[in-house]
């Protein structure tokens, strides 16, 4: 994986902007011949998530994020070699676990997290942060129609 392209990446994706500023060092990218794109993988240090099956979270975790291959990239270990290397750096800096959600309609990542050893459960998704009446109930009713749920991946290194 290489990290020195990570500026002109983000550069040239204006929707990745937020999470440069946000994530910052904490963003890989994986690159092919000719400096090709072909995935991205973010984490938290401070994890946003707390509890794994009803138990809070005690040892010190990382919260990836973003994990994506392009497509026509898939199927060629990329991801496996992405998610390694995430865990690798994550042991050398004494993280214990690392942590994420997926949502229920990205059925290949699922199948994939489990098969890497990840351990899941299922969330509700969330509607917080949604104040005004109407835009509450077209998302809760979009929810419930589409049965989408979290599902909280978890694995200790």
């Amino acid at each position: 994986m290489i990290e020195t392209s990570n500026n002109d990446y983000v550069k040239s994706r204006t929707d990745m902007l937020e999470i440069k500023k946000r994530y910052g060092k904490n963003f890989f990218v994986a690159e092919g011949e000719n400096n090709e794109i072909l995935g991205t993988v973010g984490f938290l240090d401070k994890p946003e998530i707390t509890h794994f099956k009803g138990v809070k979270i005690e040892n010190k975790s990382w919260e990836m994020f973003s994990m994506c291959v392009k497509h026509s990239a898939r199927r060629l270990g990329i991801a496996q070699k992405m998610l390694s290397d995430l865990e690798r750096r994550a042991k050398e800096e004494g993280i214990k676990l690392i942590v994420f959600e997926a949502t229920t309609p990205q059925y290949p990542a699922i199948k994939f997290y489990k098969k890497c050893g990840y351990d899941w459960e299922l969330h509700p998704f969330p509607t917080i942060g949604r104040t005004r009446f109407l835009e509450k109930q077209f998302f809760d009713f979009f929810i419930w129609f589409s049965r989408m749920k979290l599902i909280r991946f978890y694995k200790e290194l």
